[in-house]
């Protein structure tokens, strides 16, 4: 079984495999919060879509990806836990693409820890931005403890973190 959105209605997705859920587990606590923790280093083939309550446990493994971005907020509370050393998410964008690493479309998300990485080739101008974390109108971000990096190895306008009108962000000890 594979998924590649995670929400209230479907916890296993498509048949498109994004995620093997031998590589996760889903665990709930008796208040009903959800928590994906990984047990192996996970290549997306799709954008991983997350529209409801819930931890992400990169448990010091790395999710790396060609798709942009790696993973999009579409709804409620998300938490991303980094704090083992050696997690992390990188996309390494195709050509004339821009790397976006996590997208907050909606809701808010909080990271805690890790290493988030957008590597591009030739995104940058003016209109097409590369940016490493990108927070929507009206939603929350809000890093500790993280190493963000934005590359372009065409030398093209990067952006670490991006947030549109009326969004929330919070940088606490982050690089």
């Amino acid at each position: 079984t594979a998924f590649t959105a995670i929400n209230d209605d479907n916890i296993n997705g498509s048949s498109d495999a994004t995620l093997d859920t031998a590589a996760v587990g889903v665990y709930g606590d008796s208040n009903g919060e959800l928590t994906v923790k990984l047990f192996s280093d996970v290549s997306l083939t799709e954008i991983l879509e997350i529209g409801s309550n819930l931890t992400l446990d990169l448990n010091g493994h790395t999710i790396s990806t060609t798709v942009t971005p790696a993973i999009r907020i579409t709804g409620l509370e998300v938490f991303i836990d980094g704090s083992v050393e050696g997690s992390g998410i990188t996309v390494n964008a195709p050509a004339g693409q821009k790397g976006t690493v996590l997208s907050v479309m909606d809701g808010s998300l909080s990271v805690n820890g890790g290493n988030y990485t957008a590597n591009t080739s030739g995104a940058g101008t003016s209109t097409n931005q590369s940016q490493c974390l990108y927070a929507y109108n009206s939603t929350s971000l809000h890093v500790t403890n993280a190493n963000i990096t934005s590359i372009d190895v065409n030398n093209g306008s990067v952006n670490g973190v991006t947030g549109k009108t009326g969004s929330s962000i919070v940088l606490e000890n982050t690089k």
